[in-house]
Protein backbone atom coordinates (compact mmCIF):
# COMPACT_ATOMS: atom_id res chain seq x y z
CA UNK A 1 0.00 0.00 0.00
CA UNK A 2 1.33 3.13 -1.10
CA UNK A 3 1.65 6.12 1.50
CA UNK A 4 2.54 9.53 0.67
CA UNK A 5 4.48 11.82 3.01
CA UNK A 6 5.69 15.13 3.20
CA UNK A 7 3.16 16.64 1.17
CA UNK A 8 1.95 18.89 4.59
CA UNK A 9 3.41 21.87 6.67
CA UNK A 10 6.70 20.74 7.98
CA UNK A 11 7.67 21.72 11.49
CA UNK A 12 11.11 21.27 13.53
CA UNK A 13 11.50 17.64 15.18
CA UNK A 14 14.21 16.54 17.29
CA UNK A 15 14.97 12.77 16.67
CA UNK A 16 17.86 10.58 17.74
CA UNK A 17 19.96 11.10 15.56
CA UNK A 18 19.46 14.41 13.55
CA UNK A 19 16.90 17.88 13.57
CA UNK A 20 13.96 16.52 11.10
CA UNK A 21 10.53 17.33 10.38
CA UNK A 22 7.71 15.90 8.68
CA UNK A 23 4.47 13.94 8.97
CA UNK A 24 3.45 10.60 9.30
CA UNK A 25 0.54 8.57 7.61
CA UNK A 26 -1.63 6.89 9.79
CA UNK A 27 -1.01 3.30 8.24
CA UNK A 28 1.84 0.91 7.78
CA UNK A 29 3.13 1.03 4.24
CA UNK A 30 3.29 -3.05 3.48
CA UNK A 31 1.84 -6.25 3.82
CA UNK A 32 -1.89 -6.68 4.30
CA UNK A 33 -4.32 -3.60 3.15
CA UNK A 34 -4.68 -1.19 6.19
CA UNK A 35 -6.32 1.42 4.01
CA UNK A 36 -8.35 4.31 6.41
CA UNK A 37 -11.37 5.69 5.15
CA UNK A 38 -10.96 8.43 3.18
CA UNK A 39 -13.09 10.76 5.39
CA UNK A 40 -14.74 9.90 8.85
CA UNK A 41 -18.17 9.35 8.90
CA UNK A 42 -18.29 8.51 12.46
CA UNK A 43 -16.64 10.03 15.53
CA UNK A 44 -13.22 9.06 15.64
CA UNK A 45 -13.73 8.00 18.95
CA UNK A 46 -16.69 5.76 17.96
CA UNK A 47 -15.14 3.95 15.23
CA UNK A 48 -12.06 3.02 17.35
CA UNK A 49 -14.37 1.50 20.32
CA UNK A 50 -13.16 4.15 23.21
CA UNK A 51 -17.10 5.79 23.43
CA UNK A 52 -18.06 3.03 26.30
CA UNK A 53 -15.55 4.13 28.43
CA UNK A 54 -13.55 0.81 28.85
CA UNK A 55 -11.21 0.48 25.64
CA UNK A 56 -9.02 -2.16 25.37
CA UNK A 57 -5.54 -0.34 25.66
CA UNK A 58 -3.20 -2.49 23.07
CA UNK A 59 0.25 -3.42 24.29
CA UNK A 60 1.35 -5.08 21.67
CA UNK A 61 0.64 -2.67 18.49
CA UNK A 62 -1.97 -4.59 16.33
CA UNK A 63 -2.90 -6.45 12.77
CA UNK A 64 -5.72 -4.58 11.52
CA UNK A 65 -7.09 -3.70 8.53
CA UNK A 66 -8.98 -0.78 10.22
CA UNK A 67 -7.95 2.60 11.82
CA UNK A 68 -5.07 2.56 14.17
CA UNK A 69 -6.28 1.34 17.70
CA UNK A 70 -5.46 3.14 21.10
CA UNK A 71 -1.97 1.83 22.50
CA UNK A 72 -1.16 1.72 26.70
CA UNK A 73 1.43 3.80 28.25
CA UNK A 74 4.17 2.26 28.98
CA UNK A 75 6.26 -0.59 27.18
CA UNK A 76 4.82 -1.46 23.87
CA UNK A 77 6.03 -4.11 21.08
CA UNK A 78 6.11 -4.49 17.42
CA UNK A 79 3.26 -6.17 15.93
CA UNK A 80 3.40 -10.18 16.05
CA UNK A 81 5.99 -11.03 13.47
CA UNK A 82 7.57 -7.91 12.67
CA UNK A 83 11.57 -8.66 12.75
CA UNK A 84 13.85 -7.20 14.20
CA UNK A 85 10.99 -7.16 17.78
CA UNK A 86 11.47 -3.78 18.80
CA UNK A 87 9.72 -2.23 21.66
CA UNK A 88 8.54 1.69 22.52
CA UNK A 89 8.05 3.61 25.76
CA UNK A 90 4.89 5.44 25.22
CA UNK A 91 2.77 7.91 26.74
CA UNK A 92 -0.63 7.72 27.11
CA UNK A 93 -3.03 8.75 23.95
CA UNK A 94 -0.66 7.08 21.21
CA UNK A 95 -2.42 4.89 18.90
CA UNK A 96 -0.63 2.43 16.19
CA UNK A 97 -1.18 -0.56 13.87
CA UNK A 98 1.09 -2.61 11.59
CA UNK A 99 1.84 -5.84 10.17
CA UNK A 100 5.11 -8.03 9.93
CA UNK A 101 6.21 -5.86 7.61
CA UNK A 102 5.88 -2.22 8.84
CA UNK A 103 4.38 -0.47 11.44
CA UNK A 104 2.75 3.00 12.23
CA UNK A 105 2.48 5.01 15.73
CA UNK A 106 1.50 8.52 16.42
CA UNK A 107 -1.09 11.03 18.29
CA UNK A 108 -3.71 13.04 17.39
CA UNK A 109 -5.34 10.73 15.06
CA UNK A 110 -7.37 12.43 12.25
CA UNK A 111 -9.15 9.59 10.36
CA UNK A 112 -10.36 11.99 7.56
CA UNK A 113 -7.24 12.92 6.36
CA UNK A 114 -5.49 9.78 7.28
CA UNK A 115 -2.86 10.67 9.08
CA UNK A 116 -2.00 11.76 12.75
CA UNK A 117 -2.14 15.30 13.68
CA UNK A 118 0.26 15.40 16.55
CA UNK A 119 4.24 13.40 16.88
CA UNK A 120 4.04 10.10 15.06
CA UNK A 121 6.71 7.18 13.93
CA UNK A 122 6.61 4.82 11.09
CA UNK A 123 9.26 2.03 10.75
CA UNK A 124 9.48 -0.42 7.21
CA UNK A 125 11.72 -3.26 6.85
CA UNK A 126 13.63 -2.84 3.89
CA UNK A 127 14.66 -6.25 2.38
CA UNK A 128 18.22 -5.35 1.42
CA UNK A 129 21.48 -4.58 3.67
CA UNK A 130 21.96 -1.16 4.53
CA UNK A 131 24.70 0.19 2.32
CA UNK A 132 22.66 -0.71 -0.62
CA UNK A 133 19.56 0.73 0.36
CA UNK A 134 21.17 4.17 1.17
CA UNK A 135 22.99 3.57 -2.83
CA UNK A 136 19.05 3.04 -4.23
CA UNK A 137 17.80 5.77 -2.01
CA UNK A 138 20.42 8.44 -3.34
CA UNK A 139 20.31 7.21 -6.60
CA UNK A 140 16.34 7.98 -6.62
CA UNK A 141 15.42 11.00 -9.48
CA UNK A 142 13.70 13.70 -8.10
CA UNK A 143 14.78 13.91 -5.19
CA UNK A 144 16.73 16.83 -3.20
CA UNK A 145 18.71 15.75 -0.30
CA UNK A 146 21.26 16.72 2.22
CA UNK A 147 24.37 14.82 2.88
CA UNK A 148 23.37 12.38 5.42
CA UNK A 149 24.71 12.37 8.71
CA UNK A 150 25.38 9.53 10.90
CA UNK A 151 24.86 8.46 14.37
CA UNK A 152 22.97 5.23 16.17
CA UNK A 153 19.88 3.62 17.34
CA UNK A 154 20.43 1.54 20.13
CA UNK A 155 23.66 0.75 19.44
CA UNK A 156 23.09 0.34 15.93
CA UNK A 157 24.13 2.19 12.67
CA UNK A 158 22.44 5.07 11.23
CA UNK A 159 22.14 7.39 8.06
CA UNK A 160 19.47 9.99 8.25
CA UNK A 161 18.85 12.28 5.18
CA UNK A 162 16.67 15.02 4.89
CA UNK A 163 14.80 14.73 1.46
CA UNK A 164 12.50 16.33 -0.47
CA UNK A 165 10.48 16.18 -3.26
CA UNK A 166 12.57 18.61 -6.84
CA UNK A 167 8.66 19.59 -8.02
CA UNK A 168 5.01 18.91 -6.70
CA UNK A 169 4.76 15.34 -7.80
CA UNK A 170 5.48 12.87 -5.17
CA UNK A 171 8.88 10.51 -5.59
CA UNK A 172 7.78 7.29 -5.89
CA UNK A 173 10.67 4.72 -3.78
CA UNK A 174 8.90 1.63 -4.09
CA UNK A 175 11.18 0.75 -7.04
CA UNK A 176 14.50 1.67 -5.16
CA UNK A 177 13.64 -0.15 -1.74
CA UNK A 178 10.39 -2.42 -2.70
CA UNK A 179 8.35 -0.42 0.01
CA UNK A 180 5.30 1.74 -0.62
CA UNK A 181 6.21 5.11 -0.24
CA UNK A 182 6.02 8.27 -1.36
CA UNK A 183 7.85 11.29 -0.88
CA UNK A 184 6.41 15.00 -1.26
CA UNK A 185 7.34 18.46 -1.17
CA UNK A 186 8.41 19.40 2.23
CA UNK A 187 11.71 18.40 4.03
CA UNK A 188 11.24 14.86 5.08
CA UNK A 189 13.75 13.00 7.90
CA UNK A 190 14.46 9.62 6.25
CA UNK A 191 16.77 7.45 8.63
CA UNK A 192 18.28 4.11 7.45
CA UNK A 193 19.60 1.65 10.12
CA UNK A 194 21.98 -1.45 10.03
CA UNK A 195 20.78 -4.25 10.49
CA UNK A 196 23.00 -6.60 8.38
CA UNK A 197 20.69 -8.46 5.89
CA UNK A 198 18.09 -5.81 6.02
CA UNK A 199 17.71 -1.95 7.14
CA UNK A 200 14.73 0.22 8.79
CA UNK A 201 13.64 2.99 7.54
CA UNK A 202 12.30 5.24 10.30
CA UNK A 203 10.83 8.71 9.76
CA UNK A 204 9.36 10.87 11.75
CA UNK A 205 6.97 14.02 12.38
CA UNK A 206 4.50 16.04 13.84
CA UNK A 207 2.20 19.07 13.37
CA UNK A 208 2.18 20.27 17.06
CA UNK A 209 5.88 22.31 17.28
CA UNK A 210 5.34 22.55 20.81
CA UNK A 211 5.19 18.46 21.21
CA UNK A 212 8.99 17.77 19.89
CA UNK A 213 9.83 16.67 23.09
CA UNK A 214 7.40 14.00 23.28
CA UNK A 215 8.46 12.77 19.81
CA UNK A 216 11.84 12.53 20.86
CA UNK A 217 11.58 10.48 24.12
CA UNK A 218 9.57 8.00 21.93
CA UNK A 219 12.83 7.60 19.70
CA UNK A 220 14.82 7.39 22.06
CA UNK A 221 13.38 4.72 23.79
CA UNK A 222 13.00 2.38 20.68
CA UNK A 223 14.87 -0.86 21.90
CA UNK A 224 15.12 -3.65 19.85
CA UNK A 225 14.43 -6.86 21.74
CA UNK A 226 17.09 -9.41 21.53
Amino acid sequence: MRRSIGSLAVLAVTSVVAACSTTTPARPSSGANTSLPVAATTSPLATLGLASGSPELFTTIPTTGGPPQALASGTVASPSGFEPALTFQLPAGWYGHGNTKGLAIGTDLNLAAERFDGPSVSIDVVDMPMDEAVARFRAVQGLAMTNPSNGTIDGRAATTFQATASSADPVVLEDALGIGVDIGPGSVEQTFVDLGSTTLLIRTGTLDPNRTDELASVLSSLRFDG
